[in-house]
Parts: structure tokens; C-alpha cells; sequence
């Protein structure tokens, strides 16, 4: 390599490394939503230990990345366990044993049908301690705020009769659900 080109790049990447390390963060999630001992890139073991009626159901396949939902079993109609201060577990996945999606329900718990996506999404950053700042509306029933790898999707679906799914708190590590949606 000619000597300038290379004094060049070695300038360039210096440059580019001192932006990168020098720009202030757009949002800082590192108070990623922990509800009940649940949290992203936990393990599933941590959340079994925590919540010891909790199983962790295996999806198929044997190849590596594996792929499991944890989820509080039924016994005549009931949970045998269930999170303090939610209405109910959409989903929790796992990929490798590390918690890289999960969907909770607010219904009930703090929300209902009519509780307007705004009002629903400031009950969250409020409880959560989420950023207030950097949210943008995704239609007309979605509100997302993503930083770095975790995105955090705030839904209110009011539905026909009330019959729909309801105030819904949706995170995940983008990077992760990628893996595993590949797998499907």
C-alpha cells in the first residue's frame, strides 16, 4: 500500500472512531423494562429460580441456536404462578437460554380497553423509568422507541366489544429476533 493512502486510512479511522466514541447516546435503555425479575437478556434458569412454577417449554428442533417460551403452567383453569403487577404473559422467548422477546399485558393491571396509547405509554414510562424522549407513533395503535439492539413497542388495541388483546407492552432485542426468526 502506498505510504499516503495508508497514513490516509489510518487518519480516517481514527476520525471515525473518535465520532463514535465522543456522540452522546439518542436514548439510554438501560433501565429495559424489568417486570417482576423478567428483563431482557436474562437466562432462563435466572427466571426459573425467580419463578419456581414458571417451565420452560422447548421449541422444535435440534439444531443450535435453540429456541424455548417460559410460561407459568394451568392447573384447573388457573396459573400456577403468574408477574406481580400485570394482567398476563403474551409471550417469553428464548434463544440459547437467554430471554430475547417478550409481550405483556397491561389489561387490568394499571389499563384497560379505553385507557388512550399515550396515557398507557406515560403509565409505563412512569413505572419503568423509560425515557420520555425519542417514541414515535407506528400507526394507529402502536407506539415504538427503539435504542441500540432493544426496542420497546407500546400497543393499545381497544377492538370490537372490548374482546381484543388490550394495553400490551412488547420488548425485544432486534438483534436476537432476527436469529430466530431465521430459524422458523
Amino acid at each position: 500500500m502506498l505510504p499516503v493512502m495508508k497514513k490516509s486510512l489510518i487518519i480516517a479511522t481514527v476520525l471515525l472512531l473518535s465520532i463514535n466514541c465522543n456522540a452522546k447516546p439518542v436514548c439510554d435503555l438501560s433501565n429495559v423494562p424489568k417486570i417482576d425479575g423478567l428483563h431482557i437478556g436474562m437466562t432462563a434458569n435466572d427466571f426459573l429460580s425467580v419463578h419456581p412454577t414458571a417451565v420452560n417449554e422447548p421449541m422444535p428442533g435440534d439444531k443450535p441456536p435453540r429456541q424455548s417460551r417460559l410460561d407459568f403452567p394451568m392447573r384447573n383453569g388457573e396459573f400456577l404462578g403468574h408477574l406481580k403487577g400485570v394482567g398476563g404473559i403474551g409471550h417469553i422467548a428464548t434463544l440459547d437460554g437467554v430471554v430475547y422477546s417478550y409481550a405483556i399485558s397491561f389489561l387490568d393491571a394499571g389499563a384497560d380497553y379505553d385507557t388512550s396509547l399515550d396515557d398507557f405509554k406515560n403509565m409505563l414510562i412512569d413505572r419503568y423509568r423509560l425515557p420520555r424522549e425519542g417514541w414515535n407513533k407506528a400507526g394507529s395503535s402502536s407506539i415504538k422507541l427503539q435504542c441500540g439492539n432493544i426496542r420497546v413497542e407500546v400497543f393499545q388495541d381497544h377492538g370490537a366489544a372490548h374482546t381484543a388483546i388490550g394495553p400490551t407492552l412488547f420488548v425485544r432485542d432486534v438483534r436476537l429476533a432476527k436469529i430466530a426468526d431465521r430459524l422458523n
